[in-house]
């Protein structure tokens, strides 16, 4: 009967961690589907003629090691970084001063807009996902405060044996630590050990 006071703050922990782990299967996906779409506007621009189209594959090239080397380092120390604004400008400059020749031309360049359009989206939203995502301060206090609160209650339950009970707390204390670790562990999906690659 005792142990049922401890329930609320267990499955408050449990919710927390799912909760977790679909941000952090948000972010994934995310990040793929951005890749998806830079991947298909280098397709687009590779059929549009020379020089815009080499000059826009290998500006879609450098917005990505900008992307890879420099944004998803600063993400896990907790920062964003605007260095491939510029990138995107330039690539946007290029896009609406072009000229497309032909019908199959104009087709892959009304498919390029469409996909450049997606990937200024899609990255919007992972910077927006990178400033915004993790639990705020008053859930740690709630989650830190609730873990000890049942560790301290272990303490009192009525058991005829003392290594039972000593065993008891143990698995106890020892199953919170890790619930506590995983919530760790992926509370911000874009920096840690456990955090989405580019």
């Amino acid at each position: 009967h005792r142990d049922l006071h401890s329930f609320p703050t267990r499955r408050s922990s449990d919710l927390v961690s799912v909760d977790n782990w679909d941000n952090y299967d948000e972010a994934r996906n995310l990040s793929a589907i951005e890749a998806a779409s830079i991947s298909a506007f280098y397709r687009d621009v590779a059929v549009l003629h020379h020089p815009k189209g080499p000059a826009l594959q290998n500006d879609v090239r450098n917005y990505l090691r900008r992307i890879i080397n420099e944004e998803f380092s600063a993400y896990n120390e907790g920062k964003v970084t605007p260095g491939s604004y510029h990138l995107l400008d330039a690539i946007h400059r290029d896009l609406v001063t072009y000229s497309p020749e032909g019908a199959v031309e104009l087709q892959f360049y009304k498919e390029a807009v469409s996909h450049f359009n997606r990937m200024v989206e899609l990255r919007d939203l992972r910077i927006d996902s990178v400033a915004h995502d993790g639990l705020p301060v008053v859930f740690w206090y709630a989650i830190v405060m609730g873990s000890l609160a049942i560790i301290l209650v272990s303490f009192f339950f009525h058991m005829p044996s003392y290594q039972g009970h000593l065993f008891l707390v143990n698995c106890i204390t020892f199953f919170t630590a890790v619930m506590v670790f995983l919530i760790l562990a992926v509370d911000n999906p874009w920096r840690g050990t456990i955090s989405v690659s580019p």
